[in-house]
């Protein structure tokens, strides 16, 4: 009997653990067991203090990006009162509305591109040093180990699952922090101004939420899909 691979020491890197459910599957072995889901905590343990740093900095900056758009457009409703107002100040106010609109707009594009250009170098960072664990984990593994699964397996899963751990926490982790932002600005400006007419908003929260949730479930199915290609 050939003896079990050599584990490697760091337990969140196991690349034959990773790699067993797959060879079952496609040399008609006994069924995989389901792997826990792995919490949300553990995907940035990779992250050292440069990292963590810098996904700080893209945290407040994709959430004050958020706040933009809600500060554009309460900006813009003052200068349609503005329209209706007394016409002798119509000139001086609406130009100072327009200086506000053209900070705003400014303040938007630094931190468009501070949010992305910090997540980006953040989650390729995390990549890499995930992928150079993995490697060395797979040479630790004795020889038997790898005449038993087939040429190229351990590199697809290699670029496959990292690629999803990098799509999960660069941009589009800043995107989601964007939009929550906008969000939270927006229910705040809504009950500044008028907090019955944001009540009756809150209706269609619900109708948002499963939205939501079907489209999450779509991109998921997507991801699998996507994954099992890769193997």
């Amino acid at each position: 009997a050939t003896a079990p691979p050599q584990k490697y020491e760091d337990k969140y890197v196991r690349p034959s653990e990773l790699l067993e459910e797959e060879v079952k599957k496609q040399e008609g072995g006994d069924e995989a067991e389901e792997k826990p889901m792995v919490p949300a905590g553990e995907v940035f343990q990779y992250a050292d203090s440069t990292d963590k740093a810098l996904m700080i900095v893209g945290f407040v900056s994709a959430f004050l990006n958020g706040a933009g758009m809600p500060a554009w457009a309460d900006v813009f409703g003052r200068m349609i009162d503005e329209l209706m107002g007394n016409p002798d100040d119509i000139q001086e106010n609406m130009s100072k509305l327009a200086q506000i609109m053209v900070y705003i707009g400014i303040g938007v594009l630094i931190l468009s591109a501070l949010q992305v250009a910090c997540f980006m170098i953040a989650a390729a960072r995390q990549i890499t040093r995930i992928r150079q664990l993995y490697f060395e984990s797979t040479v630790k593994q004795e020889v038997a180990w790898h005449d038993e699964h087939k040429p190229g397996a351990l590199a697809a899963r290699l670029v496959g699952d990292t690629k999803v751990i990098q799509q999960g926490i660069n941009d589009k982790l800043a995107s989601a922090v964007m939009n929550f932002g906008m969000f939270v600005t927006g229910y705040a400006l809504g009950f500044f101004h008028s907090w019955q007419l944001t009540l009756v908003m809150f209706g269609t929260m619900p109708l948002i939420a499963i939205t939501g949730g079907i489209m999450e479930s779509v991109l998921t199915t997507a991801t699998t899909v996507s994954r099992k290609g890769f193997a």
